[in-house]
């Protein structure tokens, strides 16, 4: 609701919402629960996107497209999370959801087992996950995020920060944590360089140009197109390197037209293998820090 009163939106006016989460924590519509109880008015509909660590941007996609085909002119994109209360079948309790979850859980562990080729080395990650800390540890400290976050009290606790930024991160520290999965005998992946359990929301305001000059309402930017591409599960985590090119020759632009370069990936592994498959610029990527430290999905 902040959003909703910062842009001075009548709630009565939005044609619809659609938020992005990959792990919903409760069977129950909680979306729709959240958004009555910020006040979005009943006859404003909601729907809720899963397409794991891109729902987010499908939410906004989504909004974008019902602006395009004229269906809406003022939709609320968000992404939202509680990993803290997905909840997990535990084999304490169910010994054989340990051995349905080998079969089942194509991914894990994540990073380790991916056929990337060549895959960065534990040194290359911890460094591009130090290119992640240095401005995220600037931002905060100078407040660029300042204006971005909705201070939240728990339990008499005020919370107004990304609690996975550590200030006076360096590679040498980076360097002695363990990795998380020592079973696997390559394995690289560690706290430092890869993203925190992550609970929290983020809003867009998405309208056609026309209605925010009448509004008058700063446009901080604008939507131009979209490129969704799968890629086989042993691959998970690269689709940037085909989709990237995608969208690029369906705007006609080339990387040269492209200023500033945002790949979030939830591993510094993956960021690594994306930016130097696609040869991007670093003093053009990710300036304020990638999801690697800013939480994911």
């Amino acid at each position: 609701m902040s959003s909703v009163v910062r842009v001075k939106i009548d709630p009565a006016t939005i044609d619809d919402t659609s938020v992005g989460v990959c792990h919903p924590p409760s069977p129950l519509y909680l979306s729709r629960a959240a958004a009555l109880s910020a006040g979005i008015l009943d006859h404003v509909p909601i729907h809720t996107i899963n397409r794991l660590c891109s729902s987010g941007l499908v939410a906004i996609r989504s909004i974008a497209q019902l602006i395009k085909a004229g269906d809406a002119t003022l939709g609320l994109a968000l992404g939202v999370e509680s990993m803290s209360l997905n909840p997990r079948p535990s084999p304490e309790h169910r010994p054989s959801v340990e051995e349905i979850q080998k079969h089942m859980n194509v991914f894990s562990p994540w990073a380790e087992p991916l056929k990337w080729s060549p895959k960065p080395t534990t040194s290359k990650q911890d460094s591009y996950a130090l290119f992640s800390h240095t401005p995220a540890a600037h931002a905060l400290q100078s407040g660029i995020f300042a204006d971005e976050i909705i201070a939240v009290e728990i339990a008499g606790q005020i919370h107004d920060i990304d609690d996975p930024i550590r200030l006076g991160t360096t590679k040498e520290g980076l360097e002695k944590l363990k990795p998380v999965f020592p079973q696997w005998g390559t394995a690289s992946t560690t706290a430092g360089n890869t993203s925190g359990v992550g609970d929290g929301a983020a809003i867009a305001v998405i309208t056609t140009r026309e209605r925010a000059e009448r509004e008058g309402w700063e446009v901080q930017a604008r939507w131009a197109g979209c490129a969704v591409v799968g890629v086989g599960h042993c691959y998970m985590g690269i689709s940037p390197i085909v989709a990237i090119p995608k969208i690029l020759e369906k705007l006609g632009l080339t990387k040269e037209d492209i200023d500033l370069w945002e790949i979030n990936e939830a591993f510094a592994s993956q960021f690594a293998y994306c930016v130097e498959t696609l040869d991007v610029p670093m003093d053009k990527s990710t300036r304020m820090a990638a999801q690697s430290l800013l939480r994911t999905p």
